[in-house]
Parts: C-alpha cells; structure tokens; sequence
C-alpha cells in the first residue's frame, strides 16, 4: 500500500476537521483530487468510512487505540467488506494516525493467528456467525484483494464466493500513456478480473448487499461501477 495517501489523508483531516471521517463521498471525492492514481488504496479508505470504522476511531477514548479495538475494527472490515487482512489494517491505521490516534504496531492475535480461532468476530460474539464465516473469508479464497504476502500468478483463476462468478488475475506492469510529448509510463498494480461480463443475478446480489444502492441504472456513472468493482473483488485500472 502507498503510504503516500496516508500522508495526505493526514492534511485533509487537518485541514477540514475531523468531521471529515463520517462524509464518505467528500473523501472519496478529496482523494481522488489529490491522489487519484492510488485507486485500491482510495477504495479501502472509503469503505473504512462507510462501515462507520472511521467514526469508531475518532470517538476512540484517549491518543491511543485500545489492541482488542483495533483488532475488532480490522475484522470488521475482513466480514463486512471482504477487505484482506493486510489491506484492512493499513486502513484503520492510517484513519487513526489521521484523526490523532496511535495504532498498536501489532493488533491484538497478531498476523499469523487463526481466524477461525478467533474470539472477537465482527459482530461480537464468540463462535457465532462470524466465526463460521471466517474459514471462507481468507484473502486466497476468494476476499476483494489478494494478501500481498500470497501474490497470484497471471492468470490465475478463483472463484468469487460473493456471487459464483469466476476471476482471473490480471499481473500489473508499466505502460506507455498518451502521445507525442505527453507520452509517459504509467505503473498499474495487479487486479482480479470478471472472466464474463456480470449478470443481472450478479448485480442483484451486489444491490442486497450494498446498502447504498437500491436499484439499478441504465445510465451509471463511473464511481458506480467503480464501487461495485470494489465490492465484488474486480479492481481494474
């Protein structure tokens, strides 16, 4: 993840107040401003927000963020979004250091525990829903973004366990952008890919499961198709 977003998450916060943490579009939209080309780090920084982690965080007591609340705010992240593990907890991190907080360099069960062990599921409880959901929510089974620890091969093919639909891995690279004196290289990271075009049963799993969409639109504007990308797993450039 690009630590430069963090830096400038920072001056945002610091400049418009930390109120800024509870309006997902004003972010997105900031972030997009000023850092437009991190898209995979803007996407977990937004849904830090819209899964309320950002406003647990500011209303955190203290300078310091509590290892279990962390811990539990990371795996909010992990079941609800489907957001790795590695991803999930650079998010909360850097939403704390923006709003004032220090962030445990290492949360509560550490990097290798089993999640499935787990006692602290997203929802609270010990066993629960959220413990049987674990074993299924691994970043190489299937979650939105592969661990960096676990890179993919090009590719290589999974099967998305939110809707059925089959991805394959598309590896990232360099590649020249524009023409004539505006050519440059442009780096884009790795990505899973819809191996198919998505299904209306697709989309209307994605409308059931994202609270802000009720239906569809015919006409639907880039960010749109941006978040159902997100949502699903399907980051490409």
């Amino acid at each position: 993840m690009n630590d430069e977003v963090r830096e400038v998450l920072k001056a945002l916060v610091a400049q418009y107040g930390q109120e800024l943490c509870t309006d997902r579009q004003r972010v997105e939209g900031l972030l997009r401003d000023y850092c437009g080309q991190h898209r995979r780090e803007i996407a977990v920084l937004v849904s830090t927000v819209r899964e309320g982690v950002a406003q647990e965080l500011r209303g955190a007591p203290g300078t310091s963020v509590d290892s279990l609340v962390f811990h539990r705010l990371v795996q909010k992240l992990d079941y609800n979004v489907g957001i790795a593990e590695d991803y999930a907890r650079w998010a909360v991190t850097t939403w704390a250091e923006a709003l004032g907080r220090h962030a445990p360099a290492q949360p509560a069960g550490g990097r290798g525990s089993s999640r499935a062990s787990s006692t602290s599921p997203a929802n609270g409880s010990a066993g629960g829903r959220g413990s049987s959901r674990a074993s299924s929510a691994s970043p190489t089974s299937g979650s939105a973004g592969a661990s960096p620890s676990r890179a993919p091969h090009a590719g290589q093919e999974r099967t998305n366990p939110k809707d059925g639909a089959e991805l394959v891995w598309i590896p990232g690279g360099e590649f020249m952008m524009g023409e004539g004196n505006e050519a440059h290289k442009q780096r884009v990271d790795g990505f899973w890919m819809y191996a198919k075009e998505v299904t209306n049963a697709q989309f209307r799993t994605f409308l059931q499961a994202d609270r802000q969409w009720t239906r569809g639109q015919i006409d639907r504007k880039y960010h749109d198709g941006d978040y159902l990308k997100h949502w699903r797993g399907d980051q490409p450039p």
